[in-house]
C-alpha cells in the first residue's frame, strides 16, 4: 500500500513543520505479515530494512532544507503511525521560524508532496468477495486531519480456472474461438 499526502497550494500557506498519517489496519489482515516500506518527501525516498514494524531515524537534508528531519514509523495498537518532525540543525528544536519546514506548500515540481508505503497480507481464512479496506488520516502541523479516499481490495482466492468450447472452422484460417 501507498498513502500520498500534499501540502495544497489551494489551502496551504507555509511549508508543513510536522506531517503524521495515521492508517488503521482493517480487521482482515494479519498484523503478523507487516513490514513497513519506503517513504519519501519531494526529491528525498528513502527505504526502510524489510520486515520491520518500528523505524526510526533522523535525516540530515541540511544541504537543501537547512533542517533535519525526524522520522518515525511504528505499528501502535491496531494503526500504523508515521511522524515527519522538522528540526532547527542549531537548537535541534522545532524551527521558530514559520516558514520553515520539510514539506513546502506544493508546485509543479512536486516538492510539496510526499508517500509512505508498507505491505501486510490478508488474513488465511478469507472468503472470496471479502473486503479489506485502507484509509487514512493524515495531520500536517496542528490542523485538523485530512482524509485519504477509502480504497479496498476484494479477495479472489480461489484458483483461477478457464474452459474453451468446442469450436467450427470458418474456414482454414479463421474461427471463431469462445471461452469461460
Amino acid at each position: 500500500y501507498m498513502i500520498q499526502f500534499e501540502n495544497d497550494p489551494d489551502s496551504a500557506t507555509a511549508p508543513a513543520q510536522i506531517v503524521r498519517v495515521v492508517h488503521k489496519l482493517d480487521s482482515l489482515v494479519d498484523r503478523q505479515t507487516l513490514s513497513l516500506g519506503s517513504f519519501g518527501f519531494g526529491s528525498f525516498m528513502f527505504d526502510i530494512p524489510p520486515a520491520r514494524t518500528f523505524y526510526q531515524t533522523r535525516l540530515d537534508v541540511r544541504d537543501s532544507l537547512n533542517l533535519y528531519v525526524d522520522f518515525t514509523a511504528q505499528l501502535s495498537g491496531d494503526s500504523i503511525v508515521w511522524l515527519f518532525e522538522s528540526l532547527d540543525p542549531t537548537t535541534l528544536l522545532p524551527p521558530l521560524n514559520p516558514l520553515s519546514g520539510f514539506l513546502p506548500v506544493n508546485d509543479d515540481a512536486h516538492r510539496g508532496e510526499g508517500f509512505v508505503t508498507y505491505t501486510i497480507s490478508p488474513l488465511e481464512s478469507l472468503q472470496t468477495g471479502s473486503q479489506i479496506h485502507a484509509q487514512a488520516k493524515i495531520f500536517f502541523d496542528d490542523n485538523y486531519p485530512i482524509f485519504t479516499p477509502n480504497k479496498f481490495n476484494t479477495m479472489d482466492v480461489g484458483i483461477p480456472s478457464s474452459v474453451i468450447k468446442s469450436v467450427q472452422a470458418e474456414s482454414p484460417s479463421t474461427f471463431t474461438l469462445r471461452w469461460n
